[in-house]
């Protein structure tokens, strides 16, 4: 909402679609849009939900907070619309359900969007992956994930309804609990926001166990510099063509692997005392521990990250993207 804000203030936007797909349901923002719009009258806003039902804020059965989540209101000068996700266990169910049931979002959308003759317009992506099917297991345990291929396919058709619209389109990074789900839905999302002509194979970048390699990376103290490396380059290279200057500089690659909870200072007692005038003593560089012994219990790791850089090219087969519907052909 402060994007959009920032937006009505300094380019002129005069009319917002706001498309959420975080598991839970942005009933902040769905206020906020919902008081705008009774006290604003040149400036609209829309807002519209892809969401678990049964995740917070409605988890506790609060029945204001499950009626909020499920208002479907096209009138009174308001423009929401809530969809529940649904279960599924195979990839043709979630097609149908995302024909049927999802894409709904971006007719009712497209419909808020066209009425507007005057004025600038936007589509922000409220951008959550924690319905993501690699998600820890405490995020799915009411049974309900999206498959990461989604996240590409939702922000193509987001892309399609701003190009059809003429709007300009903004993501905002929502949810997203664990480093699986957050790497895997961000590629997906970047390739969707990209459309690129040939279809990446996502799924191939993405399968549990390169995920789980890449999560041990990300975690160890010292990391295995060269294999992340060549996994960010061999990923880089599927961007090639789409921006400018897809190939990541050194600066770019050599990133310290320092967290937050790594930022803390040692004890007063532990650091070593330094008097006026003392040299300042050496400090290993980050890249030095490449040449290192390979610690304990980095065996194992040390074999899976061998083969992460082995990725097959992408598919030279176009990806089909379905029209969005007009309100004549619903």
């Amino acid at each position: 909402m402060i994007g959009s804000a920032y937006a009505v203030e300094n380019y002129g936007v005069t009319r917002i679609a706001i498309l959420d797909f975080d598991l839970h349901h942005g009933d902040g923002s769905q206020e906020i849009v919902y008081r705008l719009n009774e006290s604003e009258k040149d400036i609209k806003y829309g807002y519209f939900s892809l969401h678990d039902i049964e995740s917070f804020p409605c988890e506790n059965g609060d029945r204001e907070k499950i009626f909020g989540a499920s208002l479907c209101l096209d009138g009174h000068g308001q423009y929401i619309w809530n969809v529940h996700l649904e279960g599924y266990k195979l990839q043709e169910e979630f097609d149908k359900l995302y024909q049927d049931k999802y894409s709904v979002l971006f007719t009712h959308a497209f419909k808020f969007l066209s009425q507007h003759t005057k004025g600038k317009t936007l589509v922000v992506l409220s951008a959550g992956f924690d319905a993501s099917e690699h998600e820890t297991p405490a995020m799915q345990r009411h049974k309900v994930n999206v498959p990461t291929l989604f996240y590409d396919r939702f922000t193509r058709d987001s892309v399609i309804l701003a190009e059809k619209t003429n709007s300009k389109i903004l993501s905002v990074m929502e949810g997203g609990y664990s480093d699986r789900a957050i790497i895997s839905g961000v590629m997906s999302h970047l390739s969707g926001l990209s459309q690129p002509e040939k279809f990446l194979p996502i799924e191939q970048y993405c399968t549990t166990q390169r995920l789980g390699i890449l999560e041990k990376i990300l975690h160890c103290k010292k990391l295995l510099l060269k294999e992340r490396d060549a996994y960010t380059a061999a990923v880089s290279s599927t961007f090639d063509g789409l921006w400018d200057s897809t190939s990541p500089s050194e600066s770019q690659l050599l990133t310290p692997g320092m967290q937050l909870r790594d930022r803390r200072k040692a004890p007063a007692a532990n650091r070593p005392r330094r008097t006026r005038g003392s040299p300042v003593p050496d400090i290993p560089r980050q890249i030095d521990v490449i040449g290192s012994p390979t610690p304990k219990g980095m065996d194992e790791l040390v074999s899976g990250v061998e083969n992460l850089s082995t990725i097959p090219p992408a598919e030279s087969s176009l990806l089909d993207t379905p029209e969005i519907k007009t309100e004549s052909q619903v």
